[in-house]
C-alpha cells in the first residue's frame, strides 16, 4: 500500500512538473527570436489633480510614484513625436501629468525637475518649466538642485545676465538666503563665477545642458535624451565653424575649398580663433599640423555641395520624417484592413518611404520601417566627455 501511494504521488508530481514546463515553454515561445525594444505608449488616462487624489484613496505618494514610473514610456514616445497635445482639456500631456503628480506628492523633488525638463527641454515651453521650478522652491525652499535649475534657465533661456542683471543679482541673493550653511552659500558664489567661464560663441545653452546632465542618472532615458541634445548642439556648432573657415578660405584664395583639409591651415585658424581655438571647435592638432575633428556622432564632417555637413546630425534629423512615415503606415493599415509586411508592399499602396542619408538602408521589421547604418569610424562623444572640456587636450 505504501509503495502504491508513493508511486501515485510520484506520478502526480511528474504530471504537475510536465504541465509547468509546458506552460513555461508556451509563454516563452512568443519571445524566441524577438529583439529588445524600448517601450513607448501614449497617456490614455490623464485625471485632473482633484480626481487623481480621489482615486489614490489615501495612498497619494505611492500612486504618484507608480504613475510617474509608468509615464516614462510616454516620455520615450515624445522623443520622436515632439507633440504632447492631448484631447480633453487645457494643457499638454506633460502638463496634465505633472500637475496631478505634484498634487499627490508635492514634497518629491524629482517631480519638479522632470516636469521642467519635459515641458521646457523636450517641448520647448520654457514658461511652463519655470512655473514648475518656482512651485518647487515654494514647497522645498532649501532644495539646491531646483535653485540651480532656475538659475540656468534665467541665464541661458531668458538671458538675464545680459538683459536684467539687477534681477539676476536679486535671484542669487534670494538663493543665498535660502541655503542653510556657509559652505552652500559659498558654492553659489563659485557657481555664479563659473557661468561666465563656460560660455562659447554659438553654444550659449551648452552650460545649461551640462548642469542637467550632471543631475541625470547615467544610462537613464533622461540622460540619453540630454546627451542627444548636446551632440546636436555641438554638431551644429561644428557646421557653423567650418562654414566660417570655408568663407575665410574663399576670401583668401578667390575660390571655394575642395575639401575640409584645405581650411585646416594655421593662417586661417589664427584668423578665426587667434592664438588658441575654443575647446569645442571642430579642429584638432595632428603632429605639426591640424585636422578636422570628427563630429560628435563619430563620423567625419564632409563638404556637400560646398557646404560643411555633419553626417551624424543628418542621420539624427532623419529620425523625424521616418517616424512620421511609420505613423502614416499605421493610418493606412486601418484604411485598407491589413498591414504591409515589406517595402515592396508599401510602394504598391503608394506609401513611398523617405530616402535615408548616405550609407543608410531601409528595412521592414515588425510592421515598421527602420534604417540601418554602417558603424561610425570614430567613437561618439559620451556622457563623461560631454561634461568636461576634454577636447582641448
Amino acid at each position: 500500500m505504501k509503495a502504491r501511494a508513493w508511486l501515485r504521488s510520484l506520478v502526480i508530481y511528474l504530471a504537475a512538473l510536465a504541465c509547468a514546463v509546458a506552460i513555461a515553454g508556451w509563454n516563452a515561445s512568443r519571445f524566441l527570436g524577438a529583439k529588445p525594444e524600448i517601450r513607448t505608449k501614449d497617456l490614455s488616462f490623464l485625471p485632473t489633480p482633484e480626481v487623481a487624489r480621489l482615486l489614490a484613496i489615501g495612498h497619494d505618494s505611492t500612486a504618484a510614484k507608480l504613475r510617474w514610473l509608468d509615464s516614462f514610456a510616454y516620455f520615450q514616445l515624445q522623443l520622436d513625436r515632439r507633440d504632447d497635445t492631448v484631447d480633453g482639456g487645457f494643457g499638454g500631456g506633460f502638463q496634465r501629468l505633472y500637475d496631478a503628480l505634484i498634487e499627490l506628492d508635492p514634497k518629491f523633488e524629482p517631480f519638479y525637475q522632470y516636469a521642467a525638463m519635459c515641458t521646457g527641454g523636450l517641448t520647448g515651453k520654457d514658461h511652463l518649466a519655470m512655473g514648475y521650478l518656482q512651485r518647487g522652491i515654494m514647497e522645498l525652499p532649501h532644495e539646491t538642485g531646483i535653485w540651480r535649475h532656475i538659475a540656468a534657465l534665467l541665464v541661458q533661456q531668458y538671458r538675464y545676465e545680459e538683459c536684467h542683471p539687477e534681477l539676476l543679482d536679486a535671484f542669487f541673493a534670494a538663493w543665498t538666503d535660502a541655503e542653510s550653511t556657509f559652505q552652500e552659500k559659498q558654492i553659489i558664489l563659485i557657481w555664479k563665477a563659473n557661468m561666465a567661464k563656460r560660455r562659447y560663441k554659438n553654444l550659449e545653452q551648452f552650460a545649461y545642458w551640462q548642469d542637467r546632465l550632471r543631475d541625470a542618472t547615467p544610462g537613464s532615458t533622461m540622460c540619453e535624451f540630454i546627451e542627444g541634445v548636446m551632440r546636436d548642439q555641438l554638431a551644429r556648432y561644428g557646421e557653423n565653424e567650418l562654414k566660417a573657415l570655408c568663407a575665410l578660405y574663399q576670401e583668401a584664395h578667390g575660390r571655394a575649398a575642395s575639401g575640409l583639409d584645405d581650411v585646416m591651415t594655421e593662417p586661417l585658424l589664427r584668423a578665426r580663433y587667434g592664438d588658441r581655438s575654443p575647446p569645442w571647435a571642430p579642429v584638432m592638432r595632428v603632429g605639426n599640423g591640424y585636422a578636422c575633428r570628427p563630429d560628435p556622432y563619430g563620423l567625419n564632417y564632409a563638404l556637400v555641395a560646398g557646404k560643411p555637413v555633419s553626417p551624424g546630425l543628418t542621420r539624427e534629423r532623419f529620425r523625424y520624417p521616418l517616424a512620421d512615415f511609420n505613423r502614416n503606415i499605421e493610418s493606412r493599415a486601418r484604411e485598407i484592413g491589413y498591414r504591409p509586411r515589406s517595402i515592396a508592399e508599401l510602394t504598391a499602396i503608394s506609401l513611398i518611404p523617405p530616402t535615408p542619408p548616405e550609407g543608410g538602408r531601409l528595412i521592414m521589421e515588425r510592421d515598421l520601417v527602420r534604417v540601418e547604418y554602417p558603424d561610425p569610424s570614430h567613437p561618439r562623444l559620451e556622457r563623461d566627455q560631454l561634461l568636461v572640456n576634454i577636447l582641448e587636450k
